[in-house]
Formats: C-alpha cells, sequence, structure tokens
C-alpha cells in the first residue's frame, strides 16, 4: 500500500549499485526531456541501462525480471517513439518486467491540459509554436531544457556577463540558479510571488518574463490533441506500428510450436558387459558367433579344471 516511488537513474553506474541495494523501480529519462536534464540521450541512456539489467539477472535468481519495473522517458510522445521503447525492452519483457513509458511534453499538447488549468493558454501555444528548444545551464551538471522566449535570452546575456566579469563559479552558479526561481511559475500559471503571497499578472509579462520548460517533443508536434488520443497512439497506435514494420520488413513473427501427442511407446534400455570387448560399446567381431571369448582359467593347486566365459 501507499505511493510506489520509483528512482530517477541516468547513468549505468548508479543503476548498478541499486540494483545490488534492491530497488527495483526504475526512470530512464533521456535528455531530450523538458526542465533538468542528464547527461545521456535517449537511445545510448536506455541501451546501457538494459545491458546492466541484462547483467544483473544472469547472476540472480530466478523470477528477479518478475520484480522490475522500468519506465522509459524523454522523448515518448508518438506511435513511432512507444514502438521503439517496446522493441527495446521486448526481452525483459519476456522475462516478466513491467515496462511503461513516462511523458511530460506531450501532455501540453492536449486539450485537458489548459481546460483543466495545468497551464495556461499562452503556454501551449509557445510550445505548439516552438521550433527549438534552448538548454539553460546554470553549472556543469545543472541544465534546464525549455523553448526559446525572452527569458532564454536574457538568461544568455546575464550568464555571458558574469563570464566576462570573471565571477568565481559558485557566485556565478548561485546568481543564474536565483535568476530562474519562479519562472516556470510565471510562464504555467501566471503568478508570482510578492511580499509572501501570490499574484497574478498579465500575458505580457508571462511571455517576457516566464520560463516555458519542455522537452525536444515540442518542436516535433505542432497541434493539439486529446488525452485519449494521446494514450492511444502510445497503446494501441505503437502495437500496430510495430505490426505495420514487421509486415513491410518481410519479418514473421515466430510460431510457437504445439506440444506433440504423448505416443504408446516405451523406451527401454539394457546394459550388457561383453567378456574381451576393448572398447565400449564392443565392435561388431567381438559379439561376431563366429568368435568366441571362452578361455581356460589358470588351475590353482588343488582346484578341478574349469572355463569361464
Amino acid at each position: 500500500m501507499g505511493i510506489s516511488t520509483f528512482l530517477h537513474v541516468p547513468s549505468p553506474g548508479l543503476l548498478k549499485q541499486f540494483l545490488e541495494a534492491g530497488a527495483r523501480k526504475f526512470v530512464f529519462e533521456g535528455a531530450e526531456c523538458g526542465g533538468h536534464v542528464g547527461p545521456r540521450g535517449s537511445f545510448p541512456l536506455w541501451e546501457a541501462q538494459l545491458c546492466v539489467l541484462d547483467d544483473f539477472l544472469a547472476g540472480a535468481k530466478n523470477g528477479t525480471a518478475a520484480e522490475l519495473q522500468l519506465l522509459f522517458a524523454g522523448g515518448v510522445h508518438d506511435e513511432r517513439s512507444a514502438a521503439m521503447v517496446t522493441a527495446l525492452a521486448a526481452p525483459l519483457s519476456a522475462r516478466g518486467a513491467a515496462v511503461g513509458v513516462l511523458m511530460g511534453t506531450a501532455y501540453l499538447f492536449t486539450e485537458e491540459a489548459v481546460s483543466a488549468g495545468a497551464v495556461l493558454p499562452l503556454f501551449q501555444r509557445q510550445v505548439i509554436a516552438a521550433e527549438r528548444t534552448d538548454l539553460l545551464e546554470t553549472a556543469p551538471g545543472h541544465a534546464t531544457r525549455c523553448v526559446r522566449s525572452p527569458f532564454t535570452d536574457e538568461f544568455a546575456a546575464v550568464k555571458e556577463e558574469l563570464a566576462a566579469r570573471d565571477v568565481p563559479g559558485r557566485e556565478a552558479w548561485e546568481r543564474l540558479e536565483q535568476l530562474n526561481v519562479g519562472r516556470l511559475r510565471l510562464a504555467s500559471k501566471g503568478l508570482e510571488r510578492a511580499g509572501g503571497e501570490l499574484h497574478e499578472v498579465g500575458e505580457e509579462r508571462q511571455l517576457a518574463e516566464g520560463m516555458f520548460m519542455a522537452g525536444e517533443v515540442a518542436v516535433l508536434r505542432s497541434a493539439i490533441t486529446t488525452v485519449a488520443d494521446l494514450h492511444a497512439s502510445v497503446t494501441t497506435g505503437a502495437a500496430g506500428f510495430l505490426a505495420a514494420r514487421l509486415d513491410a520488413l518481410g519479418i514473421e513473427e515466430p510460431a510457437i510450436a504445439a506440444s506433440p501427442e504423448p505416443l504408446d511407446i516405451a523406451v527401454v534400455g539394457m546394459a550388457c558387459m561383453f567378456p574381451g570387448a576393448p572398447t565400449s560399446p564392443p565392435s561388431g567381431r567381438t559379439c561376431s558367433p563366429v568368435r568366441t571369448p571362452s578361455r581356460r582359467c589358470p588351475r590353482p593347486a588343488g582346484t578341478p579344471t574349469s572355463t569361464t566365459t
């Protein structure tokens, strides 16, 4: 019972440590995602993590694979991307692991994102119109992906100024982090904090000062959809996409052979000893009826003459 928690694991080394510690629920999110990003893109990260899991399961007890719950993230938003996850994780799925996808940016393109109040209309318009994303790096390993906006230009200018003034790394990092504070709330909700309270701002300030966090999916989509259609595309749509690709490539799914009916026969084995046979089994010459292995036994003193075969 309770909330099921997953570990966000951006590197193979960390995954090995968590597996050895007993963790079994993980998120593998590539750098194509929105917001804070990791060091690896989705494909290299996913492949590396699957190799770690394969090595771990090779030395684990039977049934361990069924304990795994894995979520793949970073660029997943349609039939093709979900089908890629399905194909990559198929060996683990076949062994009993639970595999799913985690999406974020794709939901920004749904009608419900605005109607339910998750984001304001301006935020959705910005991601729909996006032609590229920017990484706002406050320090090495600390970067945030968002769509280009007036704020991304301001951030770049401030960062360049700090570098020109040779501001120490720690101080520059703090200055840039402070610059980011509240920018997502301003962009998504049109709210800013002043005097300990939140106040609404208009679209003009929302656009000028807000940070519109989104992944690279933002430049791949350009139309509004619904949550139901989005979910259908990454489930039944992905399955259909895989089937169509298999058909186009002339690849047939391996048929599962039916178990044969039992036969009314018995297989009987027999063991024999062949005197004089140099090998096992004996040669045909040893078993030949024209050759007898009988020989006269040495006669101890005081015993009658006898032969043995």
